[in-house]
């Protein structure tokens, strides 16, 4: 008996050991009821003595933080992203080529806005516009935690870089090192990015919280500060060898204005000012570009791009302050959750060569313009529109002009109607629409319905570029 009373207790747990010296002497009803429960919590409920160490406190084991695993000397290590965490508290990476520590820099989030786009020669040069540097690092299994936010960029390429991926080598590089980034390093890694690409012409504009950078390799760029002081602009036209990087500090200066040409453009900073500015000043990057390469011969210039850095509500509605932008009167004007309406005039653009030539549905007659020639007509139409100076004028001068230009069969409808697309639900697109005495479902690009969820109510898009032609919007609804 001796013998199995031994064995028993052997292969008693810890836990078990303590849960029977604890309820030595605990009447069998609290003790049966505590069974129910875990036993190392009702140990430590009725016999915390048990548990105190050295100092007299009671020793609890503090849970690990997610993602993390214990390492020796109390370091804690988090697989999936690669950092640690010191016994007192401070997070660390590890530097590979310096072989060592260093602190972890966790970006914040900056109440600033980023507005950017580009227009290029279809055949001569190429743009990309990457409004989320920290989403496009996931897809790449690059992490930016490290940066503040907003960052976004703007890379205008030459035929011959598209290949080497310049803005792609840029976020590497920034996701290397995960400390603070300085000025100085910003600009050495882009300055790093246009040496180590054999190709010339490169032209990037990077935002990074509230600093701006405009670099160049065989291209040219600008930065112009918010207040319009001509001294305040900054340009740089480097050799095809050379690379040149501009700063801009929000900060200290205001808002940004970064412009990147691929070509000869032949303009003083104030025309270049003049032409692009008021465009910016609305959020329109893409019809502030244009704007800029109407000014000189399209065989000078093959690319022109623009960025703006500024306020969340530095933003407004032409002739509107973001607080009292109105309602377009006409068309029902309900906001519904995840659902806009949206009204647009459409100018349709062929795409060249041996591609079909597209037709106008309105008046029955082929389309031959290009997609650089589209845009520089819609820009009229914009400049028009921009003189309207109440919801109620640009609604009724939006449906001018619709029945006047636009080639889309929507602009055929009667009264507030005219380009009406219907609603545009952001999951499911456009909702089905009556045709015929049939219930169809227009097709709606997916560049339109990702700048149509930008808008606000009785606000005007920037030019949209799709596979059918250049598009503005109005959001009605």
């Amino acid at each position: 008996m001796l013998g199995l009373d031994c064995m028993q207790k052997t292969l008693m747990t810890r836990e078990q050991q303590l849960y029977q010296e604890a309820t030595i002497g605990v009447p069998k009803k609290k003790a049966m009821t505590a069974r129910t429960k875990s036993n190392l919590s009702f140990v430590k409920q009725n016999r915390p003595e048990l548990f105190k160490a050295q100092g007299g406190q009671v020793q609890e084991d503090a849970p690990l933080p997610s993602g993390f695993k214990p390492l020796q000397d109390g370091w804690l290590h988090n697989p999936d992203t690669g950092v640690f965490l010191e016994p007192g508290g401070q997070k660390l990476w590890f530097d590979p080529e310096a072989r060592e520590y260093q602190e972890l820099y966790e970006g914040s989030t900056l109440p600033l806005c980023v507005h950017g786009g580009a227009t290029s020669s279809s055949s001569r040069a190429k743009h990309v516009f990457i409004p989320d540097l920290h989403r496009t690092a996931q897809v790449l299994k690059a992490d930016l935690g490290h940066l503040d936010r907003p960052a976004a960029l703007l890379a205008l390429l030459d035929p011959s870089a598209v290949a080497q991926a310049p803005h792609d080598r840029l976020i590497r590089r920034l996701a290397a090192a995960r400390s603070e980034w300085s000025e100085e390093a910003i600009s050495s890694a882009l300055a790093g990015v246009l040496s180590s690409c054999e190709a010339t012409g490169i032209a990037l504009a990077l935002v990074v919280g509230q600093r701006a950078f405009a670099a160049a390799k065989g291209a040219s760029c600008w930065c112009f500060a918010e207040p319009e002081d001509p001294e305040s602009a900054s340009n740089a036209k480097p050799t095809e060898q050379s690379s040149k990087v501009l700063c801009h500090d929000y900060e200290k200066s205001g808002a940004a204005f970064l412009v990147l040409v691929m070509g000869e453009l032949g303009l003083k900073d104030a025309e270049i000012r003049e032409a692009v500015l008021p465009h910016l000043h609305q959020g329109r990057p893409r019809a502030a570009s244009v704007s800029l390469r109407q000014m000189v011969s399209p065989e000078c210039v093959q690319s022109v791009g623009c960025m703006r850095l500024a306020a969340i509500s530095a933003t407004s509605v032409p002739g509107q302050p973001p607080s009292k932008r109105q309602r377009v009167v006409g068309v029902d004007a309900r906001e519904v959750p995840g659902r806009v309406r949206i009204r647009q005039i459409l100018l349709r653009a062929w795409r060249g060569g041996t591609t079909p030539k597209p037709e106008d549905p309105v008046r029955r007659k082929q389309i031959q313009r290009t997609g650089e020639e589209a845009e520089g007509q819609l820009l009229q139409v914009l400049d028009e529109l921009r003189q309207s100076k109440d919801g109620a004028g640009l609604s009724k001068s939006f449906t001018l002009l619709c029945r006047s230009s636009s080639e889309c069969q929507s602009s055929l409808q009667g009264g507030e109607l005219a380009g009406d697309l219907g609603w545009l639900d952001k999951d499911k697109g456009v909702d089905s629409q009556r045709a015929n005495g049939k219930m169809v479902r227009p097709a709606v690009p997916a560049p339109v319905l990702r700048a149509a969820f930008d808008l606000e109510v009785g606000e005007m898009s920037d030019l949209v570029s799709s596979e059918v032609g250049v598009h503005l919007l109005l959001r009605s609804a």
